[in-house]
């Protein structure tokens, strides 16, 4: 059994939960353990794990109360091909 993952830091664990090196039942873990960070990550923490995420942390950053990460999420090459945002993760988004 690999070691727990409670206090790896949240980028590292979006690294182990997209790494084809990683064991599924470890990538699983991490996917589990950024869940249930979520909630405590700042606006810019959530923005930049948007970028890559996967699986069901990225389905939940797509529905996050802040444009911003929706915006970013949206920009993921992971996302949904009828959700990714037409000009990409850096686009104003504010119509300007």
């Amino acid at each position: 059994m690999g070691a727990r993952l409670d206090s790896t830091p949240w980028g590292r664990l979006a690294e182990i939960a997209r790494s084809p090196r990683e064991t599924p039942r470890r990538r699983l873990q991490a996917e589990r353990e950024l869940l249930s960070r979520l909630d405590s990550l700042t606006v810019g923490e959530r923005i930049a794990l948007a970028r890559r995420a996967t699986g069901r942390v990225l389905e939940r950053l797509l529905s996050d109360r802040d444009a911003r990460v929706v915006r970013a999420a949206r920009g993921n090459p992971r996302a949904p091909a009828s959700l990714r945002s037409e000009s990409g993760p850096d686009s104003g988004g504010d119509g300007t």
